[in-house]
């Protein structure tokens, strides 16, 4: 790499129409613009101010009430600095993919009256890589266009399952005048479209049926439609496994005899902060 390419530009006239603009006069970004302005390329922190400014204006918040809020932020030390510092995240160290999804959950942080659900989603955005940002979409994409086969599959044998030993239980009630048996139900949890089977999606991110393990995929190419070895399914597991750590998914896997491993996954559900997360993606730029 040139080591021109590596310059930082410390652009004085940049520097003074960022701390002059609508959302450097504020103090909390102001202070952070000085913060940076000694190690960091203006431009670039330039460009971030304005795609703020851009959200702020397509999310349709009035610019005057933003800064009402920003400005009366000294009489709550917390928000004070969780804001603070998903500010300087934003500006110095967020992966381009995922800046408007952040933007959008820091602009909630900053609206909401009372505590909610947009601070763990600010820390939980933080966490995400381009990979995993690529997966919320194709769930985003899944919910609103893929067969759910198999989830309606399984629908039916557990309501069938259900009646037919519902039916073996009051058969029993009549005729049986000692021990009676109770009636057992296999776990089958599910939360309508916020739940997805591993074999639906699988099927609609282009992966072929036999793939019923996902864990196998961490250790093991495919061969995409064009016939050549791949490893990019690995990414989607690793995104699964990632994400279930953080909160945002639930997974339930299959119990398998011998041994039985996490990345055996039958299903996940999304959770409260899946479910935020997705909402700000689900009306962002970019197809998956």
């Amino acid at each position: 790499m040139n080591s021109a390419s590596l310059d930082i530009l410390k652009d004085p006239e940049i520097y003074k129409s960022i701390t002059k603009g609508l959302l450097g006069i504020i103090p909390i970004v102001g202070s952070v613009v000085d913060e940076l302005w000694n190690y960091f390329d203006t431009r670039l922190i330039d460009r971030r101010i304005k795609e703020l400014e851009k959200t702020i204006y397509q999310q349709h918040i009035d610019f005057s009430d933003f800064q009402k809020k920003l400005l009366g932020l000294s009489t709550d030390e917390h928000k004070f600095y969780a804001i603070r510092n998903n500010l300087k995240y934003m500006f110095l160290s967020a992966l381009p993919e995922t800046v408007d999804v952040l933007n959008k959950s820091l602009i909630d942080l900053v609206m909401a009256d009372n505590y909610d659900m947009s601070e763990h989603a600010c820390e939980i955005i933080r966490q995400l890589n381009s990979d995993d940002i690529y997966f919320l979409k194709l769930v985003i994409s899944f919910q609103k266009t893929g067969n759910r086969d198999y989830q309606l599959k399984v629908m039916q044998e557990s309501q069938q399952a259900s009646e037919s030993q519902q039916g073996s239980m009051e058969k029993e009630e009549k005729t049986s005048t000692g021990y009676k048996n109770r009636l057992w139900v296999s776990r089958n949890v599910q939360f309508s479209q916020n739940t997805i089977f591993w074999n639906d999606i699988a099927q609609f991110s282009g992966l072929s049926k036999n793939v019923i393990d996902p864990g196998i995929l961490l250790n093991s190419y495919c061969s995409d439609k064009n016939g050549n070895t791949v490893d990019d399914w690995a990414y989607m597991i690793r995104s699964i496994t990632k994400l279930q750590s953080l909160g945002v998914l639930v997974c339930e896997i299959k119990l398998t005899i011998g041994t039985s491993s996490l990345s055996n996954i039958d299903r996940f559900h999304l959770t409260f902060f899946g479910q935020k997360i997705l909402s700000y993606l689900d009306d962002s730029t970019g197809e998956v």
